[in-house]
């Protein structure tokens, strides 16, 4: 976990295990390989495009790439992998939210009299402003108030 103040949104490269964190004070980028920060630039940049547009300058090893983000201002991160692990965003006592991770096969909203839905909660939080999979599926990350949860299976 990542205490990240101000936290404003997230977005993964399409082609590593690399997060794009924007906060008020700057960006960074974390290898959620390897829980590692890589790059760091403080300030408000010029070069930055604005988050409503739900797109980000990439900065370090993403320098060249625009991620696309989801975080305060709206947006989206994948929310099912390859081989069939989802994730539900459910608000059961307003205004806290749960992130459910749900294993394949199964579906939290389709099961059979005979059987339990299954899931796992991962996340209870009434901030969550972004959660999703990287886009290999081997990265789960979620965004609440000022902390970033970071899980990597490999």
């Amino acid at each position: 976990m990542f205490a990240v103040p101000q936290l404003d949104a997230i977005g993964f490269d399409r082609d590593s295990e690399l997060l794009l964190v924007l906060s008020r004070d700057g960006r960074g980028v974390i290898d959620c390989a390897t829980g590692e920060k890589i790059a760091r630039k403080s300030g408000t940049q010029h070069d930055a495009k604005p988050t409503h547009l739900l797109q980000a300058k990439g900065i370090g090893p993403l320098e060249h790439t625009d991620i696309v983000i989801a975080g305060r201002k709206g947006g989206g991160l994948p929310r099912a992998t390859h081989d069939g692990w989802s994730l539900e965003l459910v608000t059961l006592e307003w205004p806290t939210q749960e992130v459910l991770l749900v294993p394949p096969g199964s579906a939290l909203f389709v099961c059979h009299e005979d059987e339990d839905a299954r899931f796992v909660r991962i996340e209870s939080d009434p901030e969550i402003h972004a959660c999703g999979f990287s886009y290999s599926g081997d990265s789960l990350v979620i965004a609440a108030g000022d902390d970033l949860t970071i899980y990597h299976r490999g």
